[in-house]
């Protein structure tokens, strides 16, 4: 390790240790830092956030048994927005006639004309009220208390299916309009960048809600990205950062000159002036901020901020509703969202102190499709999620962000077949992923090589596009065009060109 990394290791477990040791009876609490969203006036900027974040990740679009295709943009005629008029229109109505049915009948449904709205992870039904500004029927709340899918169809039947990994009920006899949202599909199989998607049980013997494309995409977008924070040690890097950033980008010179956007970053996470702050700045770049010895801002030279606060007592019983508000508050005051972000991930976390609480996680795409970043440092294969908040109800704990700008953006048309589908990738890879999927089941003999093999194709769980950024380079960093394939328990990043595979995380 060296002389650099030491001592950033070092002035960071200091910080760690001085957020952990301070007396809460010798120093202020930054109270005004966490107050709820009742005590402020409304905000309508709040309501924005919330209908982005609570959004579906993806849309399958399903035309009939053999033509479907998959939307990760609300750009595309905004199919979420129309789709939530219907939903509005149907939980208007307290006397709904429902029915629980199975998976299989779910999928079943798909090959009708309809949209299924894909949640990157189960909803509390409460929090998807407050995205619609509206509250959920008792009889719907009363029958799933969250929702990972919603299904509506379109065409001569109204009907919508709500469902999750545990439950699916049906909302028969409705009588909503959908003939806009029939237009927008029409035109997007239409456009000239459909994508058709087969069943993958079909092509290649998947999971029965897996969706393949039957062709690859003949545009490919050139996308460059940059750190949305520039941390530049001010002896070391200033000539070499000067010279990647072209010179008629005066602003970004000057930020390579001194750090104090950095400053004015720390002064908004606090509320308060530099002058009640207390700056040290690392020989490697990196810049900590503490303010009465409760709460610290620690920025990384790559553009990583985490921010850390004790809490000023044990949370007894967690609440969700609560947790959201306090993260809305904090984001629209403290911080901002990526475009196209999104809520991917709610899990219910215990602090040293006994205090429960919820960790939410944070994601988002780029020109519609998700976004992957490597996690350099990262020693138990995990990618790096832009935004991980820790909140304890009325309090944040830890907020660590990385985020990404988009920064030349350009769609070019010029290879079409170059690109391999994703049969021919997992053909060319299957030989490690064989490996992998034997160390992560462990009781499958290894001698068992086809059976094997039909094994992980029967355990694929998502094939999708999407764009990987290496994040090595501050600035001017091209994302990948990648294919994106969750096998039992590791998701895959494969270039789409020649299928070389540029990174694996381990999934739950």
């Amino acid at each position: 390790m060296d002389k650099g990394k030491i001592n950033t290791f070092i002035l960071t477990t200091l910080f760690i240790m001085s957020l952990f040791l301070a007396s809460k009876t010798l120093f202020d609490t930054n109270n005004d830092l966490f107050s709820s969203l009742g005590d402020n006036k409304y905000d309508s900027s709040k309501d924005l956030i919330i209908s982005q974040i609570i959004s579906p990740k993806r849309i399958l679009v399903n035309y009939s048994e053999g033509t479907h295709t998959i939307v990760y943009s609300n750009e595309k005629d905004d199919l979420w927005g129309k789709a939530t008029v219907i939903i509005k229109d149907t939980f208007m109505n307290d006397m709904l006639n429902i029915t629980e049915i199975t998976s299989k009948e779910l999928i079943d449904e798909k090959s009708e004309k309809s949209i299924n709205l894909e949640f990157p992870d189960e909803i509390p039904i409460r929090l998807l009220s407050k995205a619609l500004d509206m509250p959920i029927p008792t009889n719907i709340e009363g029958n799933i208390e969250s929702i990972k899918d919603v299904y509506i169809r379109i065409g001569n039947e109204s009907y919508i299916i709500l469902s999750n990994e545990e439950k699916v009920i049906k909302i028969n006899d409705l009588t909503y309009d959908s003939d806009d949202l029939d237009k927008s599909i029409e035109n997007l199989k239409n456009s000239r960048d459909f994508v058709n998607y087969w069943p993958g049980r079909i092509i290649l013997g998947t999971k029965e809600d897996v969706y393949i494309p039957t062709s690859v995409p003949s545009n490919k977008k050139n996308i460059k990205v940059k750190n949305d924070i520039d941390v530049i040690d001010t002896t070391k890097k200033k000539n070499e950062y000067s010279e990647k950033i072209p010179q008629n980008n005066l602003e970004d010179i000057h930020r390579a000159e001194d750090n104090s956007h950095i400053d004015k970053i720390a002064e908004g996470f606090f509320d308060k002036d530099l002058s009640y702050l207390r700056k040290i700045v690392d020989n490697s770049g990196a810049i900590v901020y503490m303010y009465n010895q409760n709460t610290g801002l620690l920025v990384y030279p790559n553009g990583l901020i985490e921010y850390s606060n004790t809490l000023d007592n044990v949370t007894i019983e967690r609440n969700l509703y609560e947790s959201f508000n306090t993260i809305i508050e904090f984001v629209t005051t403290k911080d901002r969202l990526p475009e196209e972000s999104y809520l991917s991930n709610i899990e219910e976390i215990e602090s040293e102190d006994g205090s429960k609480g919820y960790r939410f996680t944070f994601e988002y795409n780029i020109q519609g499709r998700p976004v992957y970043i490597n996690n350099i440092n990262s020693e138990n294969k995990q990618l790096m999620k832009p935004l991980i908040v820790e909140v304890f109800n009325d309090q944040v704990k830890s907020y660590k962000r990385f985020y990404r700008d988009s920064i030349f953006e350009e769609e070019t048309r010029i290879y079409g077949e170059e690109r391999m589908t994703p049969e021919e990738i997992i053909e060319k890879n299957m030989d490690e992923i064989i490996r992998d999927f034997i160390n992560d089941e462990n009781s499958i003999a290894k001698n068992m090589e086809q059976k094997i093999r039909e094994i992980i194709v029967s355990s694929i769980d998502n094939v999708s596009l999407g764009y990987y950024d290496n994040a090595k380079e501050y600035y001017n960093t091209p994302l990948d065009d990648v294919w994106v394939i969750d096998i039992g328990k590791k998701r895959y990043i494969f270039d789409t060109s020649d299928g070389t595979k540029l990174d694996v995380e381990s999934i739950d």
